[in-house]
């Protein structure tokens, strides 16, 4: 069906053509009717003379006026001769205005089948455009997203080549996610070095435009397309589309129609990956403590079954720890909770940094913190737990560039299976052990 409409727009364009080229100016027409008048004269003239010629060899010429008659039919056939001309000018007139008409009908005819074109291209974009926001919001992660834009963008706009870029959490980056088409694009850069995120909105650019070209496009011949991809407020990515030179283009920018898909698309890839960071970040507050950065309460209660159970069925040893800061309330009162934060801050760094990836560690509540350590060999651990005590007692806190002097813990331990075999006994059994170390004195760890 294109095919048949491209071969019927291309011969209306060369009929229109031949029209064109055959076609006289106005001033080629005055001289060559001026030129047939001037012609016309002697050509009366002449013939007057051959008829004087002819009839002066007849004898009975005269008798009957023979010179008059032929006379008054040469006279009448100059005046017909006029007449024709006039009329010949008159229907050429005619067929010129009718030839106007029909050049102007048959551009019109030549833009309603451009418009029946891309309308028909626009409903096919359009559904593919509905079952594309499906997929993207069903999507559980960025690689899918990506998957997917590097699959259909291709499909949506098949004269095009071009790129997906997500920024990086620094800010200062951009790295390539997604491409389509054939050559290869940078693999990241800098913000600066594209002109539609400096000046936030879409900036087109190529060989023969005004604009400045962007650092991160390469040397291509045609029009390239920076789309910022925004959410909340925020520049999350960009779009950067590439058309070759023969592209049609509206007044230097895409057709409305292709320009209407293009931005449905980039809105619905920019929400699908605002919603997908935002779910992100709502599980990772759901389970991490928003100040330390450890798991919290909630989401050790659901790990600690699981984790014995493993241990468990393994026949393998775990351990509970239950760490607390030597008078914390004394500390807040005199730095102020300020300066309390910023000592739990530091503590869940130390302890992430301490144990290793697979050990669980939470804070339990206020300066109470718990781990888990999986898997591990009861031979050595409570050596292991004096280094750790040791290690926080070295931490130096400076807040507001005042240091806020050592910090103290005290730690009680329970043992999987020995000391019980469900969350809450070995819980029970960590805490006891806790406040044993703090009626001896603090600053200790005591096993149950």
């Amino acid at each position: 069906m294109g095919l048949f409409k491209k071969n019927k727009r291309d011969k209306m364009q060369v009929r229109i053509w031949h029209r064109e080229s055959g076609k006289l100016s106005k001033a080629t027409r005055d001289t060559i009717l001026l030129f047939l008048f001037l012609c016309l004269i002697p050509l009366v003239f002449i013939q007057l003379d051959l008829f004087d010629r002819f009839i002066g060899r007849i004898p009975a010429a005269k008798i009957f006026k023979l010179d008059e008659l032929i006379l008054a039919i040469a006279f009448l056939s100059v005046f017909f001769l006029f007449y024709a001309i006039r009329r010949w000018l008159d229907q050429r007139k005619i067929l010129i205005q009718l030839n106007e008409e029909r050049k102007k009908l048959e551009e019109v005819n030549l833009q309603l089948s451009y418009k029946a074109e891309e309308l028909e291209k626009h409903g096919i974009r359009n559904d593919r455009l509905g079952r594309l926001a499906t997929y993207l919001q069903v999507c559980t992660s960025r690689n899918e997203i990506y998957q997917i834009v590097g699959e259909s963008a291709g499909s949506l706009f098949p004269d095009s080549r071009g790129a997906l870029y997500i920024t990086k959490e620094s800010r200062n980056q951009l790295n390539l996610a997604a491409q389509w088409g054939e050559g290869k694009f940078t693999d990241y850069f800098q913000p600066e070095d594209c002109w539609g995120l400096r000046l936030g909105k879409d900036f087109y650019s190529g060989k023969g435009r005004e604009t400045p070209r962007c650092g991160h496009s390469g040397d291509t011949d045609g029009t390239n397309i920076c789309i910022p991809l925004t959410a909340h407020g925020e520049v999350i990515g960009l779009f950067h589309i590439q058309f070759p030179p023969g592209f049609k283009l509206i007044d230097g920018v895409l057709p409305p129609l292709t320009r209407q898909s293009l931005s449905i698309f980039t809105d619905q890839v920019s929400l699908a990956i605002a919603n997908l960071t935002l779910h992100e970040q709502l599980k990772d507050l759901a389970i991490h403590d928003p100040l330390t950065g450890l798991f919290n309460r909630q989401y050790l209660n659901d790990i600690l079954e699981r984790e014995l159970h493993r241990a468990k069925r393994k026949d393998g040893t775990s351990c509970i720890l239950m760490l607390d800061i030597d008078h914390f309330k004394v500390f807040n009162d005199t730095f102020g909770h300020s300066a309390g934060d910023a000592v739990l801050k530091e503590l869940g760094r130390h302890l992430k940094n301490f144990f290793r990836i697979e050990d669980f560690c939470c804070r339990y509540g206020g300066e109470e913190f718990l781990i888990l350590i999986s898997d591990t060999e009861l031979e050595g651990i409570e050596e292991r737990f004096e280094t750790l005590r040791k290690s926080i007692h070295a931490i130096n806190v400076i807040f507001q560039g005042s240091s806020l002097g050592t910090i103290a813990v005290s730690m009680g331990a329970s043992l999987f299976p020995k000391d019980g075999t469900t969350p809450e006994r070995l819980i029970e059994a960590a805490d006891k052990a806790l406040y044993r170390a703090k009626n001896e004195g603090r600053n200790r760890i005591c096993f149950s």
